[in-house]
């Protein structure tokens, strides 16, 4: 069994004016994805990778 410590992850999009995102806590496997445009944009996370 490998125990994973909870982490949080911080995004930003350069040339935004929209603040830094934090998510989190998360303990395992996720996927991230950022998306939109400078000054619209969206940082989403999913538990299921494919």
């Amino acid at each position: 069994m490998v125990i994973i410590d909870p982490y949080w992850l911080n995004a930003r999009v350069e040339g935004s004016f929209r603040k830094n995102k934090h998510r989190g806590p998360f303990n395992g496997d996720t996927c991230y994805i950022i998306n939109g445009f400078v000054n619209n944009w969206h940082f989403d996370a999913w538990d299921y990778c494919n």
